[in-house]
């Protein structure tokens, strides 16, 4: 039963989402073989991506949280 109400629950799929993007931009690195102006900004562009992400992500559990919304999430971090 618990599965089903994760599977239906579109807050899991956002945070799911979001926290790949965190992940992916804070260890994603440029190619290379690009001038270094450009590796630069695509350097510090994808941290800013991925911080930025990881902060909304962060938001958001403190707000369904609060709500009550997440409960199969906060159990389980509860537990840990």
């Amino acid at each position: 039963m618990k599965i089903k109400k994760i599977l239906t629950n579109y807050r899991y799929y956002v945070m799911f989402l979001l926290m790949t993007v965190a992940v992916l931009g804070i260890f994603s690195v440029p190619i290379d073989e690009q001038p270094f102006i450009s590796w630069l900004y695509c350097l510090i562009s994808s941290k800013l991506i991925g911080l930025a992400s990881g902060w909304i992500l962060y938001k958001l559990i403190q707000r369904w949280d609060r709500m009550g919304t997440i409960p199969e999430f906060t159990n389980m971090s509860n537990d840990f």
